[in-house]
């Protein structure tokens, strides 16, 4: 009978131990995986405030050509407007000049 009551005495203290351990196994692995969520989420934030400030480069990059295309477009119709009214101002004072010039 005190084998008995030694063996039980082993058996649950062996039980108590392994419970510990899986308990304590359990935790480190839990504290582990937010250990790399942590580590994952810290990553993602770096990297979307990468990619923020890329885009806000690429848009000032996109709104610089889009003032220079602008501005090109401007000069360009501002030139072909002083074109278009000098041709006529010369066709106008031409055909001025030849009307004079057929009255008898």
């Amino acid at each position: 009978m005190p084998e008995l009551i030694g063996l039980a005495l082993i058996a649950g203290s062996v039980a108590v131990l392994g419970s510990i351990v899986v308990t304590d196994a359990t935790d480190w692995r839990n504290r582990r995986h937010q250990t790399r969520l942590r580590q994952v989420e810290r990553g993602l934030a770096q990297a979307q405030k990468r990619l923020e400030a890329l885009a806000l480069q690429q848009a000032a990059w996109l709104e610089g050509c889009a003032h220079e295309a602008r501005k090109a477009l401007i000069m360009e119709s501002f030139r072909a407007s002083q074109e278009a009214h000098n041709t006529a101002g010369d066709e106008h004072r031409c055909q001025k000049h030849n009307n004079v010039l057929r009255r008898p």
